[in-house]
């Protein structure tokens, strides 16, 4: 990949580019558009998906990297904007609640085993702080230091909570032990589930926040 400097001073372009401006008012009809994740990207620009999570400078350079290779060279409907976004995948809300985190060379982000083990646990388990559970110090390293490193005049989105409530139950729970639950213990599933929309409300109040 091309170093940081030569990426931003083509990206920073990428705004007012011919194409961008040409979908843009194709906006108003029936548009389609080309989702490629992280791993296929990896194996286009050939970077390793362990340091995309481990350091910001990867992460940004492979960012710019796909959206410019995008623009240029996948003629689809979407609009090319550039900023730089903060995403640690799947990985981010099992870990707000103490769930290992793991992260892989060629593959993105997965979570390790589940903490409730039976209903019991989940009395155990805390509301999450958006600062300090889980992956939460390094996404915030991570938004300093690319944001940093791009300035002010590229936009960096932080990482938002993407998952539902009966996706980070069956996180914390497994998913067949959960669909068990819905048979022996009803009950135990309507809290698991309150709890997480708490955590969430609570951890989106701190977002909103910062």
């Amino acid at each position: 990949m091309e170093s940081i400097a030569e990426l931003l001073d083509k990206y920073r372009r990428l705004d007012g580019s011919e194409r961008n401006k040409e979908n843009a008012l194709k906006q108003n009809g029936v548009s389609f558009h080309v989702g490629l994740g992280r791993s296929v990207w990896m194996k286009i620009l050939g970077f390793d998906l362990g340091k995309y999570f481990e350091e910001p400078e990867t992460m940004l350079q492979a960012q710019m990297s796909w959206r410019l290779f995008w623009h240029d060279r996948i003629p689809d409907d979407t609009v090319i904007l550039p900023d730089i976004g903060i995403d640690f995948g799947v990985a981010l809300e099992p870990s707000l609640f103490g769930m290992d985190s793991i992260f892989r060379s060629n593959a993105d982000p997965w979570y390790g085993d589940p903490v409730i083990n039976q209903p019991s646990d989940l009395s155990r388990l805390k509301i999450p702080d958006f600062y300090s559970s889980g992956l939460m110090p390094r996404v915030h390293h991570f938004y300093e230091k690319i944001r940093t490193l791009v300035g002010d005049d590229i936009p960096v989105r932080f990482t938002g909570w993407a998952r539902g409530p009966w996706s980070v139950a069956c996180m914390l729970r497994g998913f067949n032990a959960l669909y068990l639950d819905l048979i022996d213990d009803p009950h135990f599933v309507e809290d698991l589930l309150d709890f997480i929309v708490h955590s969430r409300i609570e951890w989106e109040k701190q977002r909103c926040a910062f």
